[in-house]
């Protein structure tokens, strides 16, 4: 049997090519054991046939370091790093899963809360962490070009639903006062005139778009069919004459 037992810890025996892959697998349950062991032969027979490249066991930190040196790298890549950075730079990349980015949201809450100050702390919106997600799965993915990992153990990681924006619209009260500081009268005469002269020039141009864009789907290059059966009747000097 390659599983086996000393003491209270599971061991494990691999033989690939000849060679004895002796490993604790640090647990007394069998079928967790059971569920290291087949992870640890897929990791060896996947080395054996990618090479020398394969490091599952490679620190995200070293990744890191070599994606600064032959990565393309962005500036929000060395942004979001100081923030991820202290989390994950112990972890070897096949130990990341995404129970660990549940894990990360919330030491990033609770990061953020104690650098705050006041009564009322602000908290970390999720459109934040969900940045920091994005330049972790990026790195997972430039490790599997490199041949590092097999797979992203991200690939399908569900970002937080991000909340929308409110659009800044002034109020009427706010208007009249923004206004004349523009230069603008502060009568609701003028302010109507204003608007709608844009609204009108926006207007007229999408008219002038459309028509231009429905000449050039509905005329053919040559004659129409229109033009070519009024130029047959009696009377008619120009046989060919196109339609404006």
């Amino acid at each position: 049997m390659s599983l086996y037992k000393r003491g209270s810890v599971y061991w494990s025996t691999i033989m690939v090519d000849g060679v004895r892959h002796l490993r604790s697998l640090e647990t007394s349950n069998r079928r967790e054991a059971e569920r290291r062991e087949h992870v640890i032969k897929e990791e060896l027979y996947a080395k054996r046939f990618q090479g020398a490249a394969f490091r599952p066991e490679m620190r995200f930190g070293e990744l890191y370091a070599r994606f600064l040196a032959e990565g393309d790298v962005k500036f929000h890549h060395r942004d979001r790093a100081k923030h991820f950075l202290p989390f994950f730079s112990e972890m070897s990349l096949r130990d990341i899963s995404k129970n660990d980015m549940a894990r990360y949201r919330k030491y990033r809450h609770e990061e953020h809360l104690v650098k705050q100050s006041g009564k009322h702390p602000k908290p970390l919106s999720d459109a934040t962490i969900n940045r920091d997600f994005s330049v972790i799965r990026h790195l997972l993915y430039w490790a599997v070009d490199e041949g590092f990992i097999p797979q992203n153990p991200l690939a399908r990681l569900r970002m937080a639903r991000e909340r929308r924006q409110r659009r800044p619209v002034l109020s009427v009260a706010h208007e009249i006062k923004v206004l004349p500081l523009c230069g603008v009268a502060k009568s609701s005469a003028s302010v109507g005139r204003m608007w709608t002269s844009s609204d009108n020039c926006s207007l007229s141009r999408t008219r002038k778009h459309l028509r231009v864009k429905h000449a050039k789907s509905r005329l053919p290059a040559g004659p129409s069919s229109f033009s070519r059966r009024i130029g047959n009747r009696p009377g008619l000097s120009s046989p060919t004459r196109a339609l404006p």
